[in-house]
């Protein structure tokens, strides 16, 4: 992967981690003005490898009916089908 897009999937890594602090915010808390922890550096990493993994899957040639396997698989799929700097679905048959 280029350096353009590693830092891409690491936004996202961060986006995808920011939006779970939202989700895990208790509603009185939210109410109250508590904004919720920002992600760890190594949070962000762990995220990182998750996507690449997931692209590099993609790229080897498997199935992306399998990459929505779960809710947390579904909303990496979202995001890294909304990359500007590679698009997943050519990916596929590019590699296949």
């Amino acid at each position: 992967m280029t350096s353009e897009q590693d830092a891409e999937i690491r936004e996202m890594a961060r986006l995808i981690l920011e939006s779970r602090c939202w989700d895990e915010l208790f509603w009185p808390d939210a109410w109250n003005g508590v904004y919720p922890l920002r992600p760890s550096e190594q949070e962000v990493v762990v995220e990182s490898e998750a996507l690449k993994a997931k692209v590099l899957r993609i790229m080897s040639g498997g199935a992306l009916e399998n990459e929505y396997s779960n809710t947390a698989e579904h909303i990496r799929m979202l995001y890294l089908e909304a990359a500007k700097t590679f698009n997943v679905h050519l990916l596929v048959r590019a590699c296949s």
